[in-house]
């Protein structure tokens, strides 16, 4: 990560409340905020898989690496958001 979250710098140490905490900090709505990346970590999720189907179905890459890039994105999504 480029930059400590409530003090932590690994992706894998990080909870909901590290990001309430950052956006408390920053004196932001921490409930909105918190909403706002929510949607937009399912929008990457969304997009990966799109691209994934377009790269297959062209023919361009039938890569099985695609389906580890998404598993990867779903799993650290669910860790902050499930």
């Amino acid at each position: 990560m480029a930059m400590l979250i409530n003090g932590k710098g690994k992706y894998n140490s990080l909870k909901p409340e590290d990001f309430t905490a950052l956006f408390q900090t920053l004196g932001l709505n921490s409930v909105n905020m918190m909403k706002s990346v929510k949607d937009k970590f399912s929008k990457i999720v969304r997009d990966a898989e799109n691209l994934r189907e377009i790269l297959q179905s062209e023919v361009i890459s039938k890569s099985p690496v695609y389906d580890d890039i998404i598993a990867i994105i779903k799993k650290r999504f669910a860790k902050l958001f499930d």
